[in-house]
């Protein structure tokens, strides 16, 4: 009986945390995961001031995803100010955390919102983290970010809410008139 309730106690351990209000990270599709896992290596870059190789794994996985390093610079000014603007200190999950936080999700949300060419709806969502004048000056760093994402096919669902894990990964599909005028 005591083997049956540590196996129990393992399980339980291992969802901590996780409820039905929870993205878990595996149900993300991979632009999704690619994303997090690229904030919460930045996130881990920015608590360790330098000492970890976490900047340069990023660099990297940027390189190795097709992204340039212009893209990287986007990335890194557009999360620094979100992160200036955070009220609450951990707001970005540690790298080995299954779950989205929900202001994760509000990041995705506005990237996906931005691949779309959804203005309106992506300085809404940012407005709940920034002022209206810093959310509009955001907003050209994030869209450039999205869109070099799309480019190389890290092209995120459209989801209706990143708390709902059973949302579908089916409605990734952005205007392909609407890239291709982004591209020329």
């Amino acid at each position: 009986m005591s083997a049956q309730v540590s196996a129990k106690s393992k399980a339980s351990a291992f969802t901590v945390g996780h409820t039905e209000n929870q993205t878990a990270l595996m149900k993300l599709s991979t632009p999704e995961q690619f994303l997090i896992s690229a904030l919460r290596l930045w996130s881990q870059a920015r608590q360790d001031q330098g000492q970890c190789c976490c900047r340069s794994l990023l660099r990297n996985g940027f390189q190795a995803a097709g992204l340039l390093a212009t893209e990287f610079e986007s990335f890194d000014r557009a999360v620094t100010l979100i992160d200036a603007a955070q009220s609450e200190a951990a707001w970005i999950e540690q790298p080995h955390h299954l779950t989205l936080t929900p202001q994760e999700a509000r990041y995705l949300r506005v990237l996906a919102h931005c691949q779309r060419d959804d203005t309106a709806k992506a300085l809404h969502t940012l407005r709940a983290w920034l002022a209206p004048g810093a959310a509009r000056i955001l907003l050209a760093d994030l869209t450039s970010f999205a869109w070099s994402c799309a480019v190389v096919g890290l092209v995120l669902p459209d989801r209706a809410a990143y708390s709902n894990p059973a949302a579908s990964h089916d409605s990734t599909r952005i205007s392909l008139r609407s890239l291709s005028a982004r591209l020329h």
